[in-house]
């Protein structure tokens, strides 16, 4: 594993350096490193406007300019990287997203070891994580959803883990600067707030009020473009017929299932589509309901709650495309990084590992072969394995449930 981790290290500065027709194609590229030029001459709303764009991506060679997708206080944060040479900023970029990858590696596996149920398979999980195709193709183009979606992901469900639930709350509040993240931050303060913590929910109310309150500072009109942007990603139904020919690159059930069909004809099927991620998400918080009135520790609440939250994203976020799927590394290592006991270690731990590599083989064939890639299909398998996480949290709410029946720890060491 370890050789594999300096392979991709390796590829990853031969593409930067040596092969310019790949790393013009980058996000970083095309999108973040413009945005940096014009936040740092505070240009902000230029940043949501494709010619204003156009114009900076010519200077930086990007052969696909788009506008930016984060929001002005992400722009405010590149800055520095505005002042490097292209190449050179984008290896840095790569960097800094590598490094907080491993942090959030060794937050997990420290979040475990608090309560003294740390698994022996945490310790591999860095280089593990460095076989996931999102996560490959995240660091390799230089996207923002490592460093402003994953890391508050994770350093809030440290600290809701750590017992610290309103300081977990603001943190997940960050999650606005990746809004298809936001997900798990609520699933996971919804069933703090079930078990009678409600600093985790008041924290994540606070913090979004401090992330929105921030980017108005910086620009107001900034920000209205941004959400305004943000928003047809959102829709469930696509305006043109030529999106049809980017659903590849889609990963998201209900878009999926609307792209089986004309744009002329979704419309028929839309309430039917509501109608399954409503049922989606309110069997989860049910579950999740149960589990969390009938636990009495907060911390075996956490894990299951969180995963929870993030095998929902690609089920009911519309939005959520291949790359975005980076975050379904964190339900991985989070159930890799504790000891179950011993009838539900195996089911868990099988559930991730089958999830990644029916991400991974999709991932394959977006690349080989697209015209195959379905991902009506990727939908409909991840429907299964999010069955069995919910089974995982009904067990823990059952009448003979609890922690024996669940998570294998000592006496709490926090």
């Amino acid at each position: 594993m370890i050789f594999w981790g300096f392979a991709v290290i390796l590829a990853m500065l031969f593409a930067d350096f040596k092969m310019p027709e790949l790393r013009d194609q980058t996000e970083f590229y095309c999108s973040l490193l413009p945005a940096a030029k014009l936040a740092s001459t505070h240009q902000y709303q230029a940043m949501y406007d494709l010619v204003s764009m156009t114009q900076q991506t010519v200077e930086s060679f990007a052969s696909h300019p788009r506008t930016f997708g984060y929001p002005p206080l992400c722009a405010l944060m590149l800055t520095p990287l505005a002042t490097m040479q292209p190449a050179i900023g984008l290896l840095a970029w790569q960097g800094l997203s590598l490094l907080t990858m491993a942090y959030c590696v060794f937050l997990i596996g420290r979040a475990a070891s608090r309560i003294n149920a740390a698994s022996g398979e945490s310790a591999d999980s860095g280089w593990y994580a460095l076989t996931f195709f999102p996560t490959l193709l995240g660091l390799w183009s230089g996207n923002g959803d490592i460093i402003f979606g994953i890391l508050p992901l994770t350093v809030g469900y440290y600290f809701a883990m750590a017992k610290k639930f309103l300081l977990a709350g603001v943190i997940f509040a960050f999650c606005l600067l990746k809004p298809a993240y936001l997900l798990p931050a609520f699933v996971t303060a919804f069933a703090l707030l079930a078990h009678k913590r409600p600093r985790c929910m008041a924290g994540l109310l606070i913090g979004s009020g401090l992330v929105i309150g921030a980017n108005e500072l910086i620009s107001s009109a900034a920000f209205g473009a941004w959400t305004n942007a943000v928003k047809p990603s959102f829709q469930l139904s696509f305006a043109v017929e030529s999106a049809r020919s980017l659903q590849e690159y889609v990963a998201n059930l209900p878009q999926a299932i609307l792209l089986m069909l004309p744009v002329d004809k979704q419309g028929s099927l839309l309430s039917l589509v509501l109608l399954l991620v409503g049922g989606l998400i309110f069997l989860a918080l049910y579950q999740i309901l149960q589990m969390a009135r009938s636990l009495k520790e907060e911390f075996e609440i956490t894990p299951l709650a969180f995963v929870t939250g993030l095998y929902l994203i690609p089920l009911v976020v519309p939005g959520v495309n291949y790359s975005d799927l980076t975050v379904m590394l964190l339900a991985g290592l989070v159930i890799a990084s504790l000891e179950w006991r011993q009838h539900s270690d195996w089911r868990l731990k099988t559930t991730v590992r089958v999830t990644a590599i029916v991400i991974n083989a999709f991932g394959l064939l977006v690349i080989f072969q697209p015209k195959y890639a379905y991902p009506l299909i990727l939908g409909a398998i991840l429907i299964v394995y999010f069955r069995r996480i919910v089974e995982a949290v009904h067990l823990a709410a059952s009448e003979h449930g609890g922690v024996e029946q669940v998570l294998e720890y000592d006496e709490f060491s926090g």
